[in-house]
Order: C-alpha cells, then structure tokens, then sequence
C-alpha cells in the first residue's frame, strides 16, 4: 500500500510541474526552455577612404602599391621631404592642380619613375621648394601618360642636368593639357639619350630654355604656347623633333634653334619677340615652312655648314625679313 501511494503521489506532482511550466509568462518559462546557441555578429568593416590625404605617408603608400593600382589623392598640399620613387605601374589622380599639390623640398628629383611599365598622372600639382639643383619629374623606363598637371620650381646647373620634366633612357612621355612655370633658372623640358617626348597642348612661361630635345631623343611637339624664356626651343646633337601649331614669344635670344646635327620638321608655327626667330646652324637640316615670324630682330639665320629645306614663311615686321648667314 505504501508503495502504490508513493507512486501516485510523484505522478500527481509531475503532472503538476508540466501545467505550471505551460502556464507561466514566457519570460519565466525561457528559464526552463534549454538554451539556443547564439551565433557571433559578423563585425561591419570600417568604410574605406575615399582618396589618400596630406596627412598620410604618400611615400609609404606609392612604394607598397600593387601593379595596376589606382590611387587617388584629395585636395591640399602634401609636404614632401623626400623623393617619391616608383618602379610599378600605377595611376595618380588628384583633385585637379588647384586642388592637389605636392611641394617637395628633396634633392635631385620631387618624383622618379623607373618602372618598364605605364605612370599615369592627372590633375596634380607639382612644386619644388628647395634651394639646390633639382628636377620635378623624371622618368628614365617605361612610359608616362600625363595630363593636366602643373610643374613649377625647378632648379638646374649648367649643361641641362635638370628641367621641371626629364625624360631619359627609353624613357617615353606623352604630355598633354598641363603648364610649365615658374622656373626662370631652369628647362622646362628636357628629352635626352634614346627618350620619345610627345608635348600637347601645354604652356611653358617664364623659363630658361622652353624645350630641350638632345642627343639621339625624338619629340613631337603641337600646339603648345611657349612664352618668356631665353630660348623657346632648342635640338642639339642627333635628335630629331617635329613642331607644329605652336606660339614661340619672347624668347630673349632665340624662338627655335636647330644646332649640330639635327633633323625635323617646323610648321604653321608663330615666332615673335626674340632676337633671331629661327636659328640654324652646325651640320643640321630641318625643313621650314609656312611659319608666321614678326617682331623679331633676325626672321631666319643660317649658319655653318647647315642646309635647312626653306619654304614660304610669313616674315613680316622684323629688323631684317630675309634670310639670312649668321655670323657670330
């Protein structure tokens, strides 16, 4: 009997235990529910930025970037102390030159491409700030796509060591859209050894010597304005240069020159304001045609053994509007 009472007994009590549990709020009955496993939030990345900022080690970031980058700088001035040196293929994009600028106080160059790939810039300021011989941008491999940037403060010694832009080696260079300036003690552009310049709609103003094409480089050079220099435009040795469409004024002592043994091509050209427009001299033989030359004191110079191919011009208001010998 005693059993059979024990047994009733715990049948009544589990049965009273199940109602209980059904019947309490859901908050109390979670506390008999056995527990949900929970899973871990996945974390939210933190927004990446936009473009690279001056406070930023822009010599850090172009030096670990990935072949084929793109990198984007913001607006302000980033403040350099010393040279960016770039071997990949990369793309700078700023901000437009107003907006963007690096100001660069490091010796020999602000920026050197060495890469045998493509540097592409576009709308960037470059400055140097320094006191010492030095150039902006340089490039000695590969190619270089480069449109609407601005180039001022260069510094160079003599022989055209340094120029705002300088393009060596097999170096080449396609400039489009972009101005020179600032740089009275300076090249603007020098292409040297085996490099190929192409200069496109670009003004170069208050320069020492507009454009150097040099030793065996050949340059392409259309529509462009040169203005305030000593010399507009300057072949030497055995390169060869093509110039189209340009504006070459004031240029102190001489708007073109062709020296040594040079070859090319000037046309529609406009030559004002130089002491000789158009010079020609060494072993030389450019052809010359169709160019405007005025207020100059000598339109056309020839000298030494040069044999230049001359066609009709449009020489008018100058000291002498023949061509002439020149005779130092």
């Amino acid at each position: 009997m005693k059993t059979r009472r024990v047994k009733v007994l715990a049948l009544s009590a589990l049965a009273t235990f199940t109602m209980l549990s059904c019947a309490l709020p859901e908050p109390v009955s979670n506390l008999f529910a056995t527990p949900t496993p929970t899973s871990t939030p996945t974390p939210i990345p933190s927004p990446t930025p936009e473009f690279i900022t001056p406070d930023q080690d822009l010599a850090a970031i172009l030096a670990s970037a990935p072949d084929g980058a793109t990198l984007p700088l913001g607006p302000g001035t980033f403040h350099l102390s010393q040279s960016l040196l770039i071997n990949a293929s990369l793309t700078l994009i700023g901000r437009g030159p107003g907006q963007t600028r690096i100001v660069s106080s490091a010796s020999e160059e602000v920026l050197r491409f060495s890469g045998s790939g493509m540097l592409t810039v576009r709308g960037i300021a470059f400055e140097y700030s320094g006191s010492s011989q030095a150039s902006i941008l340089v490039f000695d491999r590969g190619t270089a796509d480069i449109t609407d940037i601005e180039l001022s403060g260069a510094i160079h010694d003599e022989g055209l060591a340094h120029a705002a832009l300088v393009v060596e080696g097999s170096a080449s260079v396609d400039l489009q859209v972009s101005r020179i300036y600032d740089s009275p003690e300076a090249t603007g552009i020098v292409a040297r050894d085996n490099a190929t310049l192409i200069v496109e709609n670009c003004v170069i103003d208050n320069v020492g010597l507009g454009i150097a094409v040099i030793d065996r480089a050949e340059a392409t050079i259309v529509t462009n304005e040169v203005r305030e220099t000593l010399i507009g435009f300057l072949a030497a040795g055995e390169a060869s240069a093509v110039l189209r469409d340009n504006i070459f004024a004031e240029g102190e002592l001489l708007g073109i020159f062709f020296d040594d043994e040079t070859s090319g091509s000037v046309t529609g050209n406009q030559v004002s304001g130089s002491s000789i427009g158009i010079m020609v001299s060494g072993a030389s033989s450019p052809t010359i045609v169709d160019n405007e030359v005025f207020g100059c004191t000598n339109s056309i110079a020839v000298a030494d053994t040069a044999s230049p191919t001359i066609g009709d011009n449009n020489l008018h208001d100058n000291d002498s509007n023949q061509v002439e010998p020149f005779t130092p």
